[in-house]
């Protein structure tokens, strides 16, 4: 009889991925058709109360569809005559780290409010520091103007019954509170459940891309040496030796193509190093802050995606202005430029030429990479900058398709943490243009 065979380490690994995933969206599925359920509104803030990321209740009470809101942008969706508490609670819990609960009224996308019971509870991280807190609203508007009219009835109809009504109806009102408290403690549950799972895929991520930097690198490495050792051979052949050196030349082209697919793979890689980063809160460690000449990163960048795509035409359209700089990582921009370059090159056709545009706006320099693909929808250029975001009718017409819906998330990132703005313009059938603009630097304010 054979033995079984034993998986090998990279089975597990991905045994151990796919189970995480799907507990993930297990998690999130139940969580989902809880909060739906129960009518509850989910968002996420950040510690410092800026929105992270909103369940679909929200969009459809706020018509705040995928925007990320700033702190204060929260507190002004907030009834004028409650800020002023709502403010003191967050900025006392804030401190203390621990959970609390408040009702109040928060605006409709109409401009109507309606009273929420809110729940906010902590998210810790490392060292016991609270990451994000989950905010969990319930509409309890309906209960409040009852509440309301029952008290002016009883006091204007019926003064002398008042105290024996109000005894009355207290059992009712303590197995409704009774049942809400239930009902948000098995939501909070299933939150803590499903951002644990979250926190667990996002560690074995960032664990699994520093891993594969090590020998994606040595690899590079010796295919590089590799195609300089044949190219000091073919320099070597004399004109008899046609033979050997077509075979010589074959083999150098087969090792230019490995490169490149090398480098695709390296991109990938460190778009889920940056992911990690990004939901660890490390990402703003990794920045330098130098001063940057962006026409040069812009130059640089051109010259290295007219190397790899020599059969397209990339328009160049810089501004003759002196030299527009900013404060920011080079390295980091010019991850930007290449990624708004690689998609415009990726979803238009062969033959349509690439617009890439550099100019000072104000106190700003804004480039512009224009194509003249496809196009987005209203719906598809919102929600682009979302990770993982891939649109489902937009096809690859030239190049590679690997992708994993992260460029565009990661480059509004990196905009954003240089305190500048990212957007897209676009009409379907007639190509998009994506843009960012940067602040400039004091100096160049003069």
């Amino acid at each position: 009889m054979m033995a079984d065979k034993i998986p090998e380490r990279g089975q597990y690994k991905s045994v151990e991925v796919n189970d995480l995933q799907r507990q993930l969206r297990e998690s999130e599925a139940r969580y989902r058709s809880l909060a739906a359920a129960l009518a509850q509104m989910v968002w996420v803030v950040d510690a410092e109360g800026a929105m992270e990321r909103q369940m679909e209740a929200w969009h459809a009470y706020t018509g705040q569809y995928g925007k990320r809101l700033s702190h204060q942008d929260l507190q002004a969706m907030v009834h004028p005559e409650d800020q002023q508490w709502v403010e003191h609670a967050w900025q006392s819990a804030s401190l203390s780290g621990r959970p609390y609960e408040l009702a109040y009224r928060i605006q409709r996308f109409d401009g109507i409010y309606h009273h929420f019971g809110v729940s906010a509870i902590p998210v810790l991280g490392e060292y016991g520091k609270v990451r994000e807190w989950i905010f969990i609203g319930t509409d309890i508007d309906e209960r409040k103007r009852e509440e309301l009219e029952m008290s002016q009835h009883v006091e204007s109809a019926f003064p002398d019954i008042q105290e024996r009504d109000l005894a009355r109806e207290t059992p009712a009102l303590i197995r409704e509170r009774q049942h809400l408290l239930r009902a948000c403690e098995e939501t909070r549950h299933q939150v803590v459940s499903s951002h644990a799972t979250t926190q667990r895929l996002e560690e074995f991520i960032g664990v699994a891309s520093h891993e594969l930097r090590t020998p994606l690198t040595a690899i590079k490495v010796n295919v590089q040496l590799a195609m300089r050792r044949l190219k000091t051979a073919m320099k070597q052949l004399n004109v008899h030796e046609a033979e050997a050196f077509d075979k010589i030349k074959m083999a150098s082209d087969l090792m230019e193509r490995a490169e490149r697919q090398i480098g695709v793979l390296s991109n990938l890689v460190s778009d889920m190093v940056d992911i990690s980063r990004i939901q660890s809160e490390r990402f703003a460690s990794y920045l330098r802050q130098d001063e940057c000449d962006v026409r040069a990163v812009v130059e640089q960048v051109v010259s290295e995606q007219q190397k790899v795509n020599p059969e397209r035409t990339i328009h160049k359209e810089l501004s003759s202005d002196d030299t527009l700089t900013v404060i920011a990582d080079a390295g980091r921009i010019s991850q930007v430029i290449n990624s708004y370059l690689r998609n415009a090159l990726k979803y238009s056709a062969a033959d349509k030429e690439i617009a890439i545009s550099l100019r000072r706006a104000g106190a700003c320099v804004r480039l512009e990479v224009r194509d003249q693909g496809q196009g987005l929808t209203v719906e598809e250029q919102q929600r682009v900058w979302e990770c993982f975001y891939q649109c489902p009718k937009i096809r690859v017409l030239s190049g590679s398709g690997v992708g994993l819906g992260l460029g565009l998330y990661i480059s509004q990132t990196v905009i954003e943490h240089h305190h500048g703005h990212v957007g897209v313009e676009s009409i379907p059938g007639q190509g998009s243009t994506f843009w960012f603009e940067l602040p400039l630097a004091h100096r160049e304010l003069i």
